[in-house]
Parts: C-alpha cells; structure tokens; sequence
C-alpha cells in the first residue's frame, strides 16, 4: 500500500521525533496519505481530503492538520480524534505539541468578500488533545488590505518560536519577515528577517531555518552559529 502511495503522489511534510517515529505526507492528486514509521512497523492512514504538517508528542502522539481540523492518533489505542478548528469557517494547519496532552496550531480566519481567497489573518490557538477547551495565544489585527499570518511554529521550552509574515496586499513591496516568540502568555517580536524564510527546527541549541534562494530554484537549511548563517 505504500509503495503504490508513493507511486501516485510525493512525499511533503516529514516530521521526526526520538523516540516517537518519522512521518510525512504523500501529496495526491485526490486524497493524501499520512504515513507514520515508528518501531511498532509502518502504518499508511489514507485521509479524505489534504493532509499536512505532522508532528510528534514525546510519548508518540501523532497530530496533523485535516484543514478544519486537527487529527491526533493515539500510539496505544491507534484511535484518531478530530479536533474541529475554534473558528467557524477557519482553517487549521501547523500543528505543535506543547506538551504531551496539550497542542496548538495555526488557526487562520474564514475568507470574505473582500478577502475571497489566500489568508487574511492567522493566529495561534491551544488546547488538550481532546479538543475540549480553545484559547487564542496571539491577537494580530488585519484591516484594509493588510494581512498578517503565522509560519512554522516550533515549541520551544516554556513558550512557541514562530515566522510571522504581513504585508499590504495592494503593495508590490516583498512581505516582511518576522521571528516571533510566545512566552509567559505573551507574544511579541524577536527581530527582523533579512527577506523570506522559515523555522526549520533546532540542531545543539540552534535554530535551523529553512530559506528559499528564488535565483537558482533551491532552498537552504542554515544553522545560526555566531550570529552568521552556516548552511548545512
């Protein structure tokens, strides 16, 4: 069944933990696939829409976004819960386990008529693995033709690092970059990104980021070491 998922689509979205396993996407045409490789063996979890994002619990809890919601699997059961997205009409992608029983995620606003398509604004929202209780981590302001949305969180101890991306959507200016942190139930901006890029993960207690070189067609994964970039 895996062989024949890879033949029909390619692999987006890895997500790897110690301990826990390796996931990742197959992007379809149709329906995507999860599939999670953990030392238990290989399991294929066809979905009934797009899939994307996975990620990790420390006891091997695997969520990922379904768009309205987030599925969590439980490691021992194999059951999935549908986390259903706080925002009416919102989509829900990026999952982050904070913890072993609670995650957050990127909850982006519903679309309107003057914002009929793309994202107009994202924040970060929380709850337990059961979904039972949401609450809004960042309070960003969209207006006008102004948005602002939220990239790669990644959790950090006691908090959430994150990109946050704005810009005016009737300007030919390039969006600005921006490294955000969430701590002590605040957010607010580490600094400035010198052009697009994204959270890519931590290597010895670094941040590794993930930057797209538009001139020759690739991306970069760079470590800060020193305040300078070293690409890996």
């Amino acid at each position: 069944a895996l062989a024949r998922s890879i033949e029909r689509g390619t692999i987006k979205h890895l997500a790897a933990r110690r301990g826990s396993g390796t996931a990742f996407v197959i992007d379809r045409a149709g329906d995507d696939v999860v599939v999670a490789v953990t030392r238990e063996g290989v399991e294929v979890l066809p979905q009934a829409a797009e899939a994307s994002h996975p990620a990790w619990s420390a006891s091997g809890r695997l969520a990922w976004s379904a768009g309205s919601s987030i599925a969590v699997r439980d490691p021992v059961t194999g059951e999935i819960d549908e986390l259903p997205v706080p925002v009416p009409g919102g989509s829900m992608f990026a999952p982050v386990f904070l913890s072993d029983r609670r995650i957050a995620a990127v909850v982006s606003a519903p679309l309107n008529d003057q914002v009929p398509e793309g994202e107009r604004l994202g924040d970060l929202w929380a709850t337990d693995v059961a979904g039972t209780r949401w609450r809004r981590l960042t309070h960003f302001r969209a207006g006008g033709d102004r948005w602002v949305t939220i990239r790669t969180p990644i959790a950090r101890a006691g908090g959430i690092d994150f990109v946050r991306v704005s810009a005016k959507a009737s300007s030919t200016e390039e969006p600005d970059f921006e490294l955000w942190r969430y701590e002590h139930g605040a957010a607010r901006r580490v600094r400035r990104l010198g052009g697009e890029r994204y959270l890519a993960g931590r290597l010895d207690g670094q941040l590794v980021w993930n930057r797209p070189v538009p001139m020759h067609g690739k991306h970069l994964l760079q470590v800060e070491q020193g305040g300078a970039m070293r690409t890996i």
